[in-house]
């Protein structure tokens, strides 16, 4: 099949009424054209080439001249090889000077975005244009390899070219079905038909899952070295094939074995089956798929248990809106009433609930006696658990379900900081290892969690700035180096990776929340996760700017996260941060008799924790806060010296943090031995600075 798409790239990989000023073809042979003439634009040299191929798939990025020559002249002599890299940038000359499309500084090469196409983007234009049949045609070949014609140039571009071809590859299975699930949405089933062809060409090792059982819905698929969520692609294009014809009769093409008339149950199955898997994993980009996969199966079973919590389950992780919860609710509590004794309906509706009332924590709590072994389960106990306060239970529960499935990375990386935070390293890095010994990626993402929590910034960078490339979008990966970098008090990079909008900027700059912006902070950090990071840092620099009338305001009227400190029943987590910072805007008006009670309550709170045992060590400096804001001042110095010796970082997602700035450790400052563990945390980000060196991005 080789060679059945060549022939000009410029009719076939750009979209609107302007050609850019080249195409490049990185699937099959590396090939470069002008986009107006066609006319071949390919350097003469082999490295020039290849140079000219890494940094099209690194669009925009200064690349420096250090790692260029590590990639294609590594063997030599470092005077060598920048002369060697002299002599291939001038041979290149047509491309910077005049061409507009080579940025060559005195420290390093980038290409201009904006002037390059490739037949990767190409093929990402043309799906969201919808155009099916040029995108078909577009697509490489089975065989084919990324840059076919560029192998053996050197040991480190080798290497790279490696990695890429493996990821590259599974980027474009992911485009395939894609398409195929986008065409089938668009009523076209011929060219859904087309492109589940081509996804079974590339990927022919696609396996269905085995169908969970009615009572235990969010089972964890099996366990497998290789199991990954692209493995469930031609399951997903399946389902949304039902989806779109009703029937599993349009569906018929997909599998040679498939019987000519299965049973209705069989349909909801399949739609189940996927749906299910999209949740446990939570790929969140597929959430909308896995809502309409859901509705069509309850549409065919409008009794199924096992469907009608999942669609409960996915409504209220993807819409948490009034509306969201109220129908998440509605089809939670229809679930238990067809089946008072489904594990996973109980666990949906306190889930829905929000695990704080005691209605919430009672459901999953039920849940988790109905089947011991779900670890989806275990992992909503331990939500529940940890706002009673109980984190030596919190931790059993997630050892549980990180036993149940080893690979689900939610309940490992969480299990791994629990048992950091709790005072077990040796625990925490066990979870890490078990991880690397089957699923690098997983393994990455789980030690981020610990080093993001013990404050080992200068891994974060280094390990997030390696799995880059290997990383899905749904990763993250340029908010997690962001979040590091920012800390690290380098802002500029950090703003470009994180992305962020103008209101939540300003509070991880530093600047805090202008006037008016602290309500719809508050409101956002309830459905929002990046705004409910970032609530306890609002608040503290609300009250640093002396707007704490804001704060009282936002409180009175129930606002937002602050409705949940008039509830009947708030988490120990919320009265120790939000509810002190509360209290410390109501002494500020005035209302000192509020302010006493509140910080009583939040008193009440740590001795509860205390009561169950051993707790992590940011409560100890949650408890100092409190007993500084009490004025118990040797106690709070006592909590502060425990945390920061157990490991506690003072981490808000702003430049160079400095604990002096907590609002309730002001009673504290300038004494010597707040002062000293003061220095600590501010050494430490010093060295964490100094392990960086120059920043990789």
């Amino acid at each position: 099949m080789v060679g059945r798409r060549r022939g000009p790239m410029a009719s076939r990989l750009w979209v609107g009424e302007v050609a850019p000023r080249i195409l490049v073809r990185c699937w099959g042979d590396f090939a470069i054209e002008d986009g107006a003439t066609g006319a071949d634009l390919k350097p003469r040299g082999r490295k020039a080439r290849a140079l000219l191929a890494y940094l099209v798939l690194h669009p925009g990025k200064a690349v420096s001249r250090e790692k260029l020559t590590g990639l294609f002249w590594g063997d030599r002599a470092e005077e060598q090889a920048r002369g060697s890299l002299r002599q291939t940038l001038f041979e290149l000359r047509d491309l910077a000077n005049g061409g507009g499309v080579l940025l060559v500084e005195r420290e390093s090469v980038a290409l201009v975005p904006d002037r390059v196409l490739t037949d990767i983007e190409g093929m990402r234009a043309l799906l969201e244009a919808g155009d099916f049949q040029a995108l078909l045609a577009a697509l490489p070949d089975r065989d084919e390899l990324l840059f076919a014609n560029l192998d053996g140039i050197d040991a480190g571009f080798d290497e790279w070219l490696h990695v890429e071809r493996t990821r590259q590859r599974d980027l474009l299975v992911t485009l395939i079905g894609d398409a195929s699930a986008a065409a089938l949405a668009t009523g076209q089933a011929r060219s859904a038909r087309a492109f589940h062809s081509r996804l079974l060409e590339f990927n022919p090792d696609d396996t269905r899952p085995a169908s969970p059982s009615s009572d235990s819905p969010l089972s964890p698929p099996a366990f497998t070295a290789t199991n990954e969520p692209r493995k469930w692609r031609a399951v997903a294009v399946a389902a949304a094939v039902l989806l779109a014809t009703g029937t599993v009769g349009g569906a018929m093409w997909l599998r040679a074995d498939a019987p000519v008339a299965p049973v209705p149950d069989r349909d909801v199955r399949e739609l189940y089956n996927v749906a299910h898997q999209i949740i446990y994993q939570r790929n969140g980009e597929q959430f909308p798929m896995a809502t309409q996969l859901l509705r069509r199966a309850l549409a065919l079973a409008p009794n199924d248990v096992a469907v009608m919590a999942d669609l409960a389950a996915i409504i209220a992780m993807n819409n948490r809106t009034p509306d969201g919860l109220a129908e998440a609710e509605r089809l939670a509590r229809r679930a238990i009433q067809l089946d008072p004794n489904s594990a996973t309906a109980n666990g949906v509706l306190g889930m829905v609930l929000g695990f704080q009332s005691d209605e919430a924590r009672a459901a999953v709590k039920k849940a988790a006696r109905l089947n011991s072994n779900d670890p989806q389960i275990q992992f909503w106990l331990s939500n529940v658990l940890g706002v009673e306060g109980d984190y030596v239970g919190r931790l059993q529960a997630l050892r549980r379900a990180a036993a149940i499935d080893p690979l689900w990375h939610r309940a490992s990386g969480t299990a791994a900081v629990a048992a950091w935070e709790l005072g077990y390293p040796d625990e925490a890095e066990a979870y890490v290892a078990r991880l690397r010994e089957r699923d690098p990626r997983l393994a990455f993402l789980c030690g981020y969690s610990v080093d993001m929590a013990r404050g080992d910034y200068a891994s974060v960078v280094r390990d997030t700035v390696a799995a880059r490339q290997r990383l899905t979008e749904a990763d993250a990966a340029d908010s997690k180096l962001g979040m590091a970098l920012l800390v690290l008090g380098y802002e500029q990079p950090a703003r470009l990776l994180l992305r962020l909008p103008p209101p939540l900027w300003r509070i991880v700059s530093g600047a805090g929340p202008a006037p008016g912006e602290l309500e719809p902070l508050l409101i956002a950090a309830t459905v929002d996760d990046p705004a409910a990071s970032l609530a306890l840092t609002g608040l503290r620099e609300t009250l640093k700017a002396g707007r704490a009338a804001e704060i009282v305001a936002a409180y009175d009227r129930r606002v937002g996260l602050l409705a949940e400190l008039t509830a009947g029943n708030p988490s120990n987590v919320d009265l120790i941060t939000n509810g002190l910072q509360v209290a410390l805007a109501l002494r500020a008006v005035g209302r000192e008799r509020e302010a006493d009670e509140l910080l009583v309550r939040a008193d009440s709170a740590i001795r509860q924790s205390f009561s169950h045992g051993a707790v992590p060590n940011w409560l100890y400096a949650g408890a100092s806060g409190v007993w500084a804001a009490q004025g118990r001042k040797e106690e709070a110095l006592a909590a502060l010296k425990a945390a920061i010796d157990r490991g506690w970082q003072y981490a808000p997602l702003t430049p160079l943090p400095d604990m002096a700035e907590i609002p309730s450790f002001a009673g504290l400052r300038g004494d010597p031995r707040f002062e000293r563990l003061r220095q600590r945390l501010k050494d430490h980000i010093q060295r964490e600075r100094r392990a960086v060196g120059p920043v990789p991005v």
